[in-house]
């Protein structure tokens, strides 16, 4: 994949790179934070600075791209599958730019902000945040954050793509003469680290040898995270479940099923999701660009809930058709699939993904 990427970064002076994402859904900013790290740690030399749309935003637009699109696919999934899909032609792409130019009063501050830090060099994890950008001489590149290709990422502006696979690198191939990257989707770097699973597990209080279930974030759609855990709860498993931050009351309802089960850690929030993951045998994940591809790169099994339709349908397609995991439609399904996946030691085949989907965007942008 990455051939002709291994090129020696050389610069005459620091330059200046500017990350923008918008909490659209996490995984945006995730990404971008990951490639901002990569680039400090790097090349401390260079100016960064990332910014979210939302924070520079009017309130009106904020509504919009984070509490309607969280409400949107947690209440409207039909619906948002419905523009989801109309939306996704040449035609979507120009209504876009014609909505950015209206929209331009509303984001006067991410604008003014983007001008004052004057960037050589600009990294966008998300569609809106590129189509909003001022006139600009700085290099714009555009990472996609899923493994299907939805038009609205397709810009004039950015001189590079990064990408998930081959089939989305030939698509925007198809319509445009930037530079086009496989380099995978990044990651925060504590995922490309290692680290001993081992002495993770004996730290968490996992000192025994049943095998481990880990139950990530999953409210927005129909099978309840507190049910998958009410499923499973009296089986020779360890079941470790986080809530999420904006989910209390699923947190509310893991600690009254705590009161029953001993092999039960329920958790509100972590920082530390790749430690859980890497103690774990089987992740229970809707099906979120980031999370998918941090589960690969640690090699463990996917159990695909609630993914949301549109962009996470496809991602699940993904999993699917490479036996990374499987998806179930109701819980009657979910102990017949871990059976499956614990009882078959090469169930995943080790993803064939970059080393450092990170290093590869940042040096790629940095050698041109």
């Amino acid at each position: 994949m990455y051939d002709f990427y291994q090129r020696t970064t050389t610069m005459s002076s620091p330059k200046k790179v500017l990350f923008v994402s918008c909490a659209a859904g996490a995984g945006h900013v995730r990404a971008a934070e990951a490639l901002l790290s990569e680039l400090q740690t790097k090349h401390p030399e260079i100016i960064t600075d990332h910014l979210d749309l939302v924070d520079f935003s009017h309130p009106a637009l904020c509504f919009i791209l984070s509490t309607a699109y969280i409400s949107s696919v947690r209440h409207y999934p039909l619906l948002y599958k419905l523009i989801y899909e109309l939306s996704n032609n040449k035609t979507s792409n120009i209504l876009l730019n014609i909505l950015a130019f209206f929209l331009c009063v509303i984001t006067k501050k991410y604008r003014q902000k983007i001008r004052d830090f004057n960037p050589d060099i600009i990294i966008s994890t998300y569609f809106f945040s590129t189509a909003l950008l001022p006139p600009t001489s700085a290099k714009i590149y555009t990472v996609i954050t899923d493994y299907k290709h939805h038009q609205v990422w397709f810009n004039k502006k950015s001189v590079g793509y990064f990408v998930a696979t081959e089939e989305i690198k030939k698509e925007i191939e198809s319509q445009s003469d930037a530079k086009v990257v496989v380099s995978g989707i990044p990651i925060n770097p504590e995922f490309l680290k290692e680290k001993n699973t081992e002495k993770i597990k004996n730290d968490f209080g996992l000192n025994n040898q049943l095998p481990t279930i880990l139950i990530l974030p999953c409210q927005s759609g129909t099978i309840a995270p507190d049910k998958i855990v009410k499923q499973i709860l009296n089986k020779p498993y360890n079941i470790i479940a986080v809530a999420g931050k904006s989910n209390p009351n699923i947190y509310k309802n893991f600690l009254e099923l705590k009161k029953e089960a001993q092999n039960f850690w329920p958790l509100p929030y972590s920082d530390k999701i790749d430690e859980l993951m890497r103690m774990s045998d089987v992740i229970i994940t809707k099906a979120g660009g980031i999370t998918i591809t941090e589960c690969l790169h640690l090699g463990k099994p996917i159990i695909v809930v609630n993914p949301i339709p549109g962009q996470e349908e496809h991602n699940t397609e993904m999993i699917l058709k490479n036996n990374y995991g499987v998806k179930i439609e109701d819980l009657a399904q979910l102990e017949t699939e871990i059976t499956k996946i614990l009882g078959d030691k090469n169930y995943l085949k080790k993803a064939k993904l970059p080393d450092n989907p990170n290093a590869v965007i940042i040096d790629f942008c940095l050698s041109f």
